[in-house]
């Protein structure tokens, strides 16, 4: 049996590993950095437990146990060589580090992209080597929504995903007109909805938008032995201590009940090891790890997935001597290829979201922080689509709003003290605007892909374990900068909306609305807004992205000319080196990231499975040849979701 390596148990690495291991042709050792909290992997699955628990002060007013420390393990930051080495070292967008990853307290949307989103440099008239939007790299994906559909469909069921989409006869009915078709409905129909998001999405309704209930990876229901969520109100940035929300660690799971796959948690790879052979190519062998006791193993291997986040990815390539990790700053605007890496363009196209958030602050406790973060969305401001058909090129590409929000007193509490003390703290927090009156909306905003937007090595800082730690430069492209304040106004016209006469809540009505972002005018009238406008205006709005989403340095392309991976992750110049997770994105349409990276990694897994890929490069219809392997995997190793019935 062949032996694999996955680096990473959160969302992509435990996807890969399961079905290498449901494959049968792969014993697979998964290398997570982090803690494993859970207890009884590979068991029972209602026997699993973990060390999670609705604690405010230990998970959000203290460091959290699963986020990575900046001062163990920085990252350096800049907005470009201009800027000097570096303007800041610390907490740089990082993401969880423990078994399961960032899917441990993320607050679980799980959307799909939408037909458009893959083509849109076309649909503007872009071409490859010339991109739609001047100063970006701006590109079609290597597949298309109708390649990556079945893929959506079979990890919605295999996470379990609650929707508004069900089926009624032969059709499916989906009351969110922006999303594009389907052939399954979701496992799961929606769970309760929120007040605080739901004030909003009535006044949307009213003002013609089509508000629905957002498809969301926990269990609005008992699912495949997990019980359905309680709406505790700790979702956003806690462990779930009733395992209802889906993640990675699910798909890890099933790895481990195949008894084909080994976790091994608080080890950190630190090389790649890989070794050139017959006709100039790269194969990997293994990778080499350090343990905290600061010894180092090397593992072999006939096959090494890169799962970790697209930062990390770039970084644990670079410091293995794949890529440029020390790129020429002086052509920093240009491709600089090497043997191992034909593209030039590892760690490039980094890309964030660039988050907008709309406040409002209502007259009466609606309860904010009672239940899930989001129990809605408004995907109207996303762009033109959801079709080709239905495409304008005018429509400034925004994205979702994520509809709700919530803030639990004790965080309340320690921002108040940051400014208010003793009787003064006591008002405020009986008043309690945030976690009492608070509702929001946040836009999950496009971000341009930039060549000058990149992942390379510090030059002089080093970790914890003595590795060069990543520097991110990076600087937001005017056009998300211009669809942002485009549709803030919009955004809070919506908010202005909410309740009062007609509505089905007149005894609510808004008292303030504030726009966090520094590209508007004023948001509020007058004496009311002068207090903060000069905090905001001093806020660099496109510095050091905290959004969580990360995206595009390993982008998969049809040829080595336009990106560092072929459409199915592969290394280019390797034959048995993968990349799996968010680097394979080629653009950032405003969605939540999970979902496709969840199905991305399905079709990296299924492409080893299947022995799909391998060319040196790749035409459209080479791809569409390859898509009837990929969905046999689906056929055989997931036969019992409703996609692989479809399929038949």
């Amino acid at each position: 049996m062949k032996r694999a390596i996955v680096v990473g148990s959160g969302p992509a690495g435990s996807t890969v590993a399961r079905l290498l291991a449901k494959s049968g042709n792969y014993h697979v050792l998964i290398l997570e950095k982090g803690r494993n909290y859970f207890t009884g992997l590979g068991g029972p699955t209602n026997k699993i437990g973990n060390l999670f628990s609705n604690d405010e002060i230990g998970w959000e007013s203290r460091r959290s146990p699963i986020t990575q420390d900046p001062l163990l393990e920085p990252r350096s930051f800049r907005t470009g060589p201009g800027a000097g080495k570096r303007t800041f070292v610390g907490d740089v967008n990082s993401l969880p580090t423990a078994v399961g990853g960032g899917t441990i307290h993320y607050d679980a949307k799980a959307r799909r992209f939408r037909e458009v989103d893959f083509i849109t440099n076309s649909l503007m008239g872009g071409t490859p080597d010339k991109p739609a939007i001047p100063g970006t790299t701006y590109a079609d994906w290597a597949m298309e929504y109708r390649h990556l559909e079945p893929f959506y469909a079979v990890m919605e069921e295999i996470v379990g995903v609650q929707g508004p989409a069900r089926r009624v006869g032969r059709k499916i009915v989906n009351p969110n007109p922006y999303e594009s078709w389907r052939s399954t409905p979701f496992a799961m129909p929606p769970g309760v909805a929120q007040l605080n998001s739901l004030l909003p999405s009535e006044a949307a309704s009213r003002l013609g938008y089509h508000p629905a209930p957002v498809p969301t990876s926990i269990n609005s229901r008992p699912y495949r032995g997990r019980p359905a969520c309680v709406d505790c109100g700790f979702c956003l940035h806690y462990g779930c201590p009733n395992n209802a929300k889906g993640g990675g660690i699910w798909q890890l799971h099933d790895a481990l009940r195949t008894g084909r796959a080994e976790l091994r948690s608080e080890v950190n790879v630190v090389r790649v090891e890989h070794a050139r052979g017959r006709g100039g190519r790269f194969r990997a062998t293994g990778v080499t790890y350090m343990t905290p006791d600061g010894r180092t193993h090397t593992e072999r291997a006939d096959l090494v997935v890169l799962a970790n986040s697209p930062i990390e990815a770039a970084r644990l390539s670079f410091v293995s001597g794949i890529g440029q990790g020390h790129p020429n700053e002086k052509k920093i605007s240009s491709a600089q290829p090497s043997d191992t890496d034909p593209s030039g363009l590892l760690g490039r196209n980094l890309m964030f979201h660039l988050q907008t958030t709309v406040l409002a602050v209502v007259n009466q406790d609606i309860h904010s922080f009672r239940g899930r973060t989001s129990t809605h969305t408004l995907d109207a401001f996303v762009g033109a689509g959801p079709s080709a058909k239905e495409f304008d090129p005018a429509v400034p590409r925004g994205g979702i709003l994520e509809i709700g929000g919530n803030l639990n007193p004790v965080v309340e509490a320690s921002e108040v003290a940051a400014f208010a003390y003793g009787a003064r703290h006591k008002e405020y927090m009986q008043l309690g605007p945030f976690h009492k009156r608070l509702t929001t909306f946040t836009m999950q905003g496009e971000d341009m892909p930039q060549i000058t937007n990149y992942v390379d090595l510090d030059p002089d800082i080093v970790d914890v374990y003595g590795v060069p730690v990543p520097r991110v430069s990076y600087q937001s492209h005017p056009y998300e900068l211009a669809a942002s304040a485009y549709y803030t106004p919009l955004m809070l016209a919506i908010m202005d909306a909410i309740g009062g006469p007609g509505s089905s809540y007149p005894s609510v009505r808004t008292l303030a609305a504030l726009a966090i972002n520094t590209t508007l005018p004023p948001a509020l009238p007058g004496s009311i807004d002068a207090g903060v406008q000069q905090i905001l205006s001093a806020t660099p709005f496109n510095e050091i992205p905290a959004s969580a989403h990360i995206m595009g340095t390993h982008r998969a392309a049809l040829s080595p000319a336009h990106g560092p991976c072929d459409p199915y992750g592969r290394y280019w110049a390797f034959d048995n080196l993968y990349h799996a997770g968010g680097g394979l994105f080629a653009t950032a349409p405003g969605y939540n990231v999970t979902l496709t990276i969840w199905a991305l990694a399905y079709v990296v897994g299924a492409a080893i499975v299947s022995g799909v890929g391998g060319r040196r490069a790749y035409s459209k219809a080479d791809v569409d040849r390859g898509q009837r392997r990929l969905l046999d995997v689906i056929r055989r190793l997931d036969g019992d979701t409703m996609i692989a019935r479809a399929l038949r």
